[in-house]
């Protein structure tokens, strides 16, 4: 199953091109907005940290322009802080209660393929 999480509203003008994209997994009960709450972050953030999907070295299928001198505790402050390096939207797959291939969601390319996937397989109407 194909999970996304709204890290921050689509507010900016910018995020307004997610806002078709993301309508089938709301109706769908997909979309699973992460509240300012530290525990639910940090959660994230060691889920982020176990998936053993590819190689992720400093985080930058998460974060936006990632550096070399990312580490858990800072992309812990990334995401409490909300800021630009992370994005609007990311997705997961879950087998069960396990996240894995944990991405954010960049450009709106990825959003529309992730609904053409998420289609083919039936997750979606």
């Amino acid at each position: 199953m194909i999970h996304i999480i709204r890290l921050r509203p689509l507010k900016q003008y910018s995020d307004l091109r997610f806002a078709k994209w993301i309508k089938p997994f709301e109706d769908a009960g997909l979309v699973i907005d992460l509240e300012r709450d530290a525990k639910q972050e940090l959660e994230l953030v060691f889920d982020i940290i176990n998936d053993k999907t590819g190689d992720n070295y400093y985080y930058n299928h998460i974060l936006k322009n990632s550096t070399h001198k990312e580490s858990p505790s800072s992309l812990f402050k990334h995401l409490h802080a909300r800021d630009e390096m992370i994005p609007t939207l990311c997705y997961y797959y879950s087998d069960g209660n396990k996240k894995r291939n944990i991405r954010g969601v960049h450009n709106c390319h990825q959003l529309q393929t992730l609904t053409k996937t998420a289609k083919e397989r039936n997750y979606l109407n």
